[in-house]
């Protein structure tokens, strides 16, 4: 009977971890058809037409984008070493350019147009060979879509190619890695770090600690987490919503970050005192929202006392 439950617990263990490490291999004849897509359009409906008449389900279709993608849309290196605005995917679409976060909005984007669920993921990378076990901010963005009741990683821009540095510059090379798209693989997660932690889509997700390699995995793990439900959860929120919560799980992720939580209520205070109009319940959470951002600003180290000023003014008149 011992043996039985041990090999019941087994094959328990490695259905949860076969669940967790799917990867779809890129289908090259799908991803090939990119040429009979519009190059230089002026609307990205023109796009959207032509992938649904080509593409026979949604893998395909995300295929076909990532495709497009790496023929027409180059790394801004001015962007990435001077810093700019955020912009949004209509910029992104007319300049044919960006950095990680301006790959994330378009993608985004062509997948709201096709039907597909999706989200922007903000998380940690290692750079430039300078192994790092402290991140003060998070440094990096990509897309997860979901597929069937699976959930699966994009990186557009590592997909693309690759950033390195050369004579004191950044260069970005171009070339195609498969593996930064549809994947679930610990390969990806290797130098992937999401700051919510349920985004490594792993029952048994590990620490920050273990995934900057500051400690060793836990051998034995008993507590199994249902990150499909927790993610649910949070695909249910509206926008302000999903920006606190993710605030909250980074910050108990990773206690380093305190301008997770400064940034993100700070900003949500201004959008609701923005859209308020004197309605004393929103301003009191404006307010509540602007103690925890001061609270947390002396950890946030941030550059200089702006931010700090500005959350001093706005209470003052609220």
């Amino acid at each position: 009977m011992h043996k039985l439950f041990l090999l019941i617990c087994l094959l328990i263990g490695n259905y949860i971890y076969a669940q967790e490490r799917k990867v779809i291999e890129l289908d090259h004849a799908v991803f090939e058809r990119k040429s009979e897509l519009p190059g230089e359009v002026a609307k990205i409906e023109m796009l959207i037409q032509k992938i649904n008449t080509i593409a026979i389900n949604d893998t395909q279709k995300i295929v076909l984008v990532a495709g497009w993608m790496y023929d027409h849309i180059s790394f801004d290196e001015v962007k990435f070493q001077q810093g700019g605005n955020i912009t949004d995917y209509r910029t992104v679409f007319k300049t044919r350019k960006g950095i990680c976060s301006d790959y994330t909005l378009l993608f985004a984007e062509f997948c709201n147009r096709l039907g597909i669920k999706n989200e922007i993921i903000e998380g940690y990378v290692q750079e430039f060979e300078e192994h790092k076990t402290v991140f003060k901010e998070t440094n990096h963005a990509w897309n997860v879509v979901k597929l069937g009741k699976e959930w699966f990683h994009c990186d557009l821009l590592w997909m693309s190619g690759g950033i390195k540095k050369s004579s004191g510059r950044f260069i970005f090379e171009k070339r195609l890695s498969e593996g930064m798209l549809l994947t679930q693989s610990k390969e990806f997660l290797n130098n992937h770090i999401p700051a919510d932690p349920m985004w490594q889509l792993s029952h048994t997700p590990l620490t920050f600690q273990e995934m900057t390699h500051v400690a060793a995995p836990v051998a034995d793990i008993t507590e199994i987490f249902d990150y499909k439900n927790a993610i649910e959860k949070y695909t249910a929120l509206n926008r302000l919503q999903k920006s606190l919560r993710f605030a909250d799980n980074a910050y108990q992720y990773n206690k380093d970050n305190s301008r997770i939580i400064v940034v993100n209520y700070f900003n949500a205070a201004i959008d609701l005192l923005n859209s308020s109009k004197g309605d004393k319940k929103m301003v009191e959470t404006s307010r509540k929202y602007l103690l925890k951002a001061q609270k947390h600003l002396p950890a946030a180290a941030l550059p200089d006392n702006r931010l700090q000023k500005q959350i001093e003014t706005i209470l003052k008149s609220i």
